[in-house]
């Protein structure tokens, strides 16, 4: 399956635009390849995946199993692989690359970003600076981020945790007191009915941004 960029057409008047818009028809035959990559994987055609695979390198689409997110530069557009829920991990990848839009002030990519994930059923807050899944089974926080996007994009899509900050040194630069202690209670919580996958998932989203527990003497620094 070839990802040969067709030439757009140009807009009625025979005016092209300052700014090239989306091209929304090479984004959907990139959401095509890669699902056609996840399908041979999972049949185990290694040779169909990895020639889909660097069909997709060719027009410098990213694509992480792991996370099970791909992220076009070209588009500036993200998708995820396949219909499964989406994994702490991989929210905080896709709300990562959606804080650094927004700083970019691309906000058509913000939006598109925020809409896949409340459809995944994640729910967003700017002002609190706060993600959670709206059945209640995770949470997390926005980090600052801040310039260096392709820094960071392809941070997301190596083996580093999305998690980890590009550079948080042992300080709370990211998280407030409010938002730290908010996590605590929901983990709290977790513990109490037993959820240690949840309890665990908040403990390190809070080490990842410096913030070390303490369940013996119930503190946090």
């Amino acid at each position: 399956m070839s990802l040969k960029r067709t030439r757009s057409p140009s807009p009625a008047g025979g005016e092209r635009p300052s700014r090239r818009p989306r091209d929304d028809f090479f984004v959907e035959r990139i959401r095509s390849v890669v699902a056609s990559r996840d399908d041979a994987l999972r049949r185990g055609d290694e040779p169909a995946a990895q020639a889909l695979s660097e069909n997709l390198k060719q027009v410098k689409v990213l694509v992480s199993d792991r996370l099970r997110v791909w992220w076009c530069e070209s588009e500036k557009t993200v998708g995820v692989i396949g219909e499964e829920p989406l994994s702490f991990d991989s929210i905080q990848a896709l709300v990562d690359i959606r804080e650094q839009a927004r700083y970019d002030q691309n906000f058509d990519q913000s939006d598109e970003i925020r809409d896949l994930l409340r459809a995944k059923g994640i729910r967003i807050s700017d002002r609190d600076k706060l993600w959670w899944a709206s059945d209640g089974s995770c949470k997390g926080v926005i980090l600052n981020i801040g310039s260096g996007k392709r820094d960071w994009v392809s941070r997301i899509f190596s083996s580093v945790s999305p998690s980890s900050p590009i550079s948080l040194p042992q300080q709370h630069a990211s998280i407030s007191s409010a938002q730290i202690e908010s996590l605590l209670a929901d983990r709290e919580r977790a513990r109490n009915r037993r959820d240690y996958v949840t309890a665990d998932e908040i403990r390190e989203n809070l080490r990842a941004k410096g913030v070390q527990l303490y369940d013996r003497d119930r503190t946090w620094r």
